[in-house]
């Protein structure tokens, strides 16, 4: 097995594997999996580091879990879509499965030791053997604090992350995704042949990276939830749904849940009074990137027709009935009856905009942790 880097901002190391910077799926061997991590949360307020564990069947650590982190000299050195590539090497066996552990961790930037676990995706999957293939892991701000662990410890043993506990916990055999206990969602065997084939194109907007000022392009939240109406929650059925309105173009439409603005936190969630000028000017960033106005938003992404990916697990669209309904958890945030330890909401509200394309998981958001608009083309009104 092989693991190649294929962000050099993001820096893995391996034990006894080879590790490199690596542009795309070199042909030599054709067949890999490719991890795009990408988030709806802000870097460094809400998330300060991630881990990632790979293990193969027997449970033996293949990767070195990468630590990264914010500086002091204001660089971005967490960026999102953090990409990992995992290939056969020459002589492996015909087709092998693999684990994989990815944890984002919530806390002070300077006190590594009390970073604590608050997202983590934990899935298997089989390495294709005759093409590459992209699985992308989304780290929503629905399963925020739904981990349980210290960065001091599980940076070293990402597959020892358990499910936090508490009355709305989920279970190992149902863990959270996009705020919703579910079953885990695996890539074994046939499955893996479902899965988009790799292109840089289908995880940096069209682009070839992220720096690719002429292919690559972000969606500006900013811009495009500018006059957002907030919907009214009614109940229903399957949990709480809301109307879409009469004028807004279904082909187009994404969907805002309203969140608190984004506040540099200790570890244990309390706002930091005092604030470095490093810190607030992340604040204005996470504000500039995820806000218009009083309004913050976590965008979720919408289905992709043309890659056939599915979009969001957060909602449910009825276009014959114009509807978005939400499962009971989700309802829950909304309404404020379910929030983060401390009191803070999870989410507040539903919004959509059609002002835009709309929000897929192919192009990532506008932000300095995510695709810089000042270098690459942003998706905003016209």
């Amino acid at each position: 097995m092989r693991l190649r880097v294929l962000r050099p901002l993001l820096a893995l190391f391996t034990t006894g594997l080879l590790a490199a910077s690596a542009p795309a799926c070199s042909p030599d061997p054709a067949a890999c999996l490719v991890l795009a991590v990408d988030t709806d949360m802000s870097a460094p307020t809400e998330i300060v580091a991630l881990s990632i564990g790979v293990y193969n069947e027997k449970g033996v650590t293949l990767l070195s879990p990468p630590q990264t982190i914010l500086d002091d000299r204001a660089a971005y050195q967490l960026r999102f879509p953090a990409t990992l590539r995992v290939d056969l090497t020459r002589g492996a066996d015909t087709s092998s499965d693999v684990r994989v552990v990815v944890i984002a961790y919530a806390g002070e930037i300077s006190k590594p030791k009390e970073w604590r676990a608050s997202v983590f995706r934990d899935f298997r999957a089989t390495v294709p053997t005759t093409d590459a293939r992209i699985i992308h892991v989304h780290l929503s701000r629905l399963d925020a604090r739904t981990a349980s662990g210290t960065y001091g410890i599980l940076q070293d043993s990402p597959k020892d992350v358990v499910l936090a506990t508490g009355p709305e916990a989920c279970d190992a055999q149902h863990p959270p995704r996009d705020g919703v206990c579910r079953d885990p969602l695996d890539y074994l065997g046939d499955d893996v042949n479902k899965l988009p084939i790799y292109s840089s194109a289908q995880i940096y907007g069209g682009g070839s990276g992220p720096d690719d000022k002429g292919g690559a392009t972000c969606w500006d939240a900013s811009a495009c939830f500018a006059g957002a109406t907030p919907l009214t929650l009614v109940d229903d059925a399957a949990g709480c749904a809301v109307a879409i309105p009469a004028t807004i173009d279904l082909e187009k439409m994404t969907i805002g849940l309203l969140r608190p603005e984004p506040k540099s936190t200790t570890g244990a969630g309390i706002e930091v009074i005092s604030r470095t000028a490093l810190e607030t000017s992340f604040d204005d960033a996470a504000k500039a990137a995820l806000c218009n106005g009083a309004n913050c938003y976590v965008v979720l992404d919408g289905a992709n027709a043309a890659t056939k990916t599915p979009g969001t697990e957060a909602a449910s669209v009825d276009t014959a009935n114009r509807r978005i309904t939400f499962p009971t958890s989700v309802c829950k945030m909304l309404r404020r009856e379910r929030t983060l330890a401390n009191g803070v909401a999870i989410v507040s509200g539903v919004a959509v905009t059609d002002r835009c394309p709309r929000k897929v998981v192919e192009t990532p958001l506008c932000a300095p942790w995510a695709l810089d608009k000042s270098v690459v083309k942003a998706i905003a009104p016209l």
